[in-house]
């Protein structure tokens, strides 16, 4: 397994076991199932935790993992963007002017759906309106600059945009996991091998909501292939949830739910 998708599948553990936290022996007792080895994980653990990706406490013999606050923003992102807006957009787009513009920062405005107008300038749809606005209030408190929200008009054409987008690749991707999905759920595996599956698709679909720019379905000529997938995910997800829980619970069966540690 190459070495980004390990770091997906720790991440990944995180999210489908619902643990705030996971010792080293529950990472590699679940990695096991994705042919990752006990010393290969291990050393992703070390390295995540270097860069950052993250965090860990107690002591050598008792480490706890979790995903660094940087990291939990991201799943909360994509999680998001897999439950589709419904209100309608006004047509109006956010202008951004950080001033600072990192190269961190410019990473994080293109994961947000932002693109570059010029060298100091970035847009995007003010759509849904309310997420939008809180992104771009977020830029500008850790970059500095300035927005402002308005119709696009001159240079800046909608059409321009949209090609900035990509769509059509993005729809092609969301297509081909769409019916890898579809295979799956004509016979879901069981057990280990459940776990497996759900691991793996869960991580080309992290993945494609990572890229999602979160537009308007107008913007899409009237089509939504991301909202089909997210759709199919979810009913994916109840069936594979329910074929792997046996594994999950003899793997953490002495460990308390993330539901149950935050209200002890």
């Amino acid at each position: 397994m190459r070495a980004e998708s390990t770091r997906s599948l720790v991440i990944g553990l995180f999210v489908v076991t619902d643990r705030a936290e996971l010792t080293a022996a529950e990472l590699v007792r679940l990695a096991r199932c994705r042919g990752v080895s006990s010393s290969n994980l291990k050393c992703h653990l070390t390295r995540m935790v270097q860069d950052g990706s993250l965090v860990r406490r107690g002591t050598p013999r008792s480490f706890l993992y979790a995903p660094s606050p940087a990291k939990q923003r991201v799943i909360k992102a994509i999680r998001t963007r897999m439950n589709p807006a419904e209100e309608p957009w006004t047509g109006e787009w956010i202008l951004l002017a950080p001033a600072r513009p990192s190269a961190g920062g410019r990473r994080r405005l293109v994961f947000d759906g932002f693109r570059a107008v010029n060298r100091g300038a970035f847009a995007r749809p003010a759509w849904p309106r309310s997420w939008a606005v809180a992104r771009a209030e977020a830029h500008v408190e850790r970059e500095g600059g300035a927005f402002a929200i308005g119709p696009l008009t001159g240079v800046c054409s909608e059409a321009g945009w949209v090609r900035a987008y990509a769509l059509e690749r993005l729809a092609r991707r969301a297509a081909g996991i769409g019916e890898r999905v579809a295979r799956a759920l004509t016979t879901p595996p069981m057990g280990e091998r459940a776990l497996a599956l759900r691991l793996a698709l869960g991580e080309e679909i992290a993945r494609l909501f990572a890229l999602d720019p979160r537009l308007p379905p107008v913007l899409w000529g009237g089509r939504d292939p991301l909202a089909a997938v997210a759709r199919a995910h979810a009913r994916l997800e109840r069936v594979l949830a329910r074929a792997s829980a046996p594994f999950l619970a003899s793997v953490l069966a002495s460990r308390p739910s993330a539901d149950a540690a935050r209200t002890a």
